[in-house]
């Protein structure tokens, strides 16, 4: 572990599958914050939205975007909604919505949030109709990874579990919540690098993370995201042994074999020995 100076970059890729069973797609939003006082709503990236009907089947699909919204954001108030008459339609088929592809994020600790604050109004209207009550943040976490994604076959070398802290909510599931919710993840992403044979130089990010819920005051539905990032990188390495190192561990293996075959083979012999001396005497019940 050390501090890599060469790996800093102003730019951190973010790859997301989402589940949102329980949010129509007219009502996702993504926003990013930073600790620099930035905030972002037209988010750099490629998202797509498809829409999921009540089995959870995809019945619709189009690019993630929000119109007229400025790099900072503005007022919630002025912000452009959504066709109600489709948001209207997705609420009572009690519609839901995948969320899937990459945006990036600067690499300063920060937090992004989805939710459906910037169309509260329109949230509103669902609400006087009550049309509402099962639009919540239940979600599955099918990816959320950082980087670019590298294939399980280079890491071939690799243990497990350390291949899988790249996708640590893989599958992580949150359902069936009756109360309006507000779940916040907070994920502490370590850089890391893989050397094969000091041939290859493998890239990547791996992270820890905590969760919890609380009751929302606006019962506008809100997930967060907390991510911080760690200066110290993790590297790990796949070297091969030095023919001269072989041969001394063969060697010690069969050492080891021959002193514990050649221990088992005394205790056999003085048994014997014991029990012949026996039977000469008449000694054996």
């Amino acid at each position: 572990m050390y501090v890599d100076k060469n790996r800093g970059s102003d730019k951190l890729k973010v790859n997301l599958d989402i589940d949102l069973p329980n949010f129509p797609c007219e009502l996702v939003s993504i926003e990013i914050k930073n600790d620099l006082g930035l905030k972002v709503h037209n988010i750099e990236g490629n998202l797509t939205v498809k829409g999921l009907d009540s089995n959870r089947r995809v019945i619709s699909q189009k690019s993630y975007s929000i119109q007229n919204l400025g790099t900072f954001g503005h007022d919630h108030a002025h912000l452009a909604q959504p066709n109600y008459e489709i948001l209207q339609k997705q609420a009572k088929e009690k519609q839901g919505c995948k969320l899937i592809g990459y945006f990036y994020l600067d690499a300063v600790p920060g937090i992004f949030i989805i939710s459906s604050k910037p169309f509260a109004p329109s949230l509103e209207r669902l609400r006087r109709e009550n049309l509402d009550k099962y639009i919540n943040i239940e979600h599955t976490i099918n990816e959320l990874t950082f980087g670019e994604r590298i294939s399980r076959y280079k890491f071939f070398a690799f243990r497990p579990d350390s291949y899988n802290l790249m996708n640590t909510l893989k599958k992580r599931t949150r359902k069936k919540e009756v109360l309006p919710l507000l779940y916040q993840y907070y994920l502490k992403i370590v850089p890391a690098k893989y050397k094969y044979e000091e041939k290859e130089i493998l890239n990547f990010y791996q992270y820890t993370a905590n969760s919890f819920a609380e009751l929302l005051v606006d019962k506008n539905p809100l997930l967060f995201f907390r991510y911080d990032l760690s200066p110290i990188t993790v590297e790990y390495k796949n070297a091969k042994m030095s023919f001269l190192t072989f041969i001394i561990n063969v060697c010690a293996i069969l050492g080891g074999v021959f002193t514990v075959a050649g221990i088992i083979d005394s205790i056999i012999h003085k048994s014997v020995l014991i029990l012949l001396r026996k039977a000469e005497m008449n000694k054996i019940a």
